[in-house]
């Protein structure tokens, strides 16, 4: 998603199926925009096989030097994947299961990782009130 796409307004903004770049390879990428509080927000996941190579960012735009700044960061411990076939935990909003990048669908994995970008906005959420 670009800074230019009409979802950018929606706060957290929400992952869909073609957002995810990299298929069923080792690494998906996922970059969605946002703006809040007046500051513009990108939203970086790095979703690796090896789960502990992955990256799960909020970033901030800053306009002073101009610059993407990274506002908070989740450690890729906090989330595990399933060993097996995906099972209904993946999507679950309190479930620490995210689906990996081999999942079998990119929406599993949208529905999935909405459930990072929620936790990303929300620590953005109290860094800029």
């Amino acid at each position: 998603m670009t800074s230019n796409d009409h979802r950018s307004a929606e706060f957290p903004p929400i992952i869909t199926a073609a957002d995810i770049v990299g298929g069923r390879d080792q690494v998906n990428h996922v970059t969605l925009s946002a703006e809040h509080h007046h500051i513009a927000l990108r939203f970086v996941l790095r979703v690796d096989s090896y789960l502990g190579q992955s990256r799960f960012t909020v970033e901030g735009f800053g306009r002073l030097d101009l610059q993407w700044r990274v506002l908070w960061s989740i450690t890729p411990e906090t989330y595990a994947y399933e060993s097996g076939p995906d099972t209904p935990a993946v999507t679950d909003p309190e479930s620490t299961l995210i689906a990996s990048p081999s999942s079998r669908t990119d929406e599993i994995k949208a529905q999935s990782w909405q459930k990072i970008i929620n936790t990303l906005a929300a620590h953005a959420d109290r860094i800029l009130s």
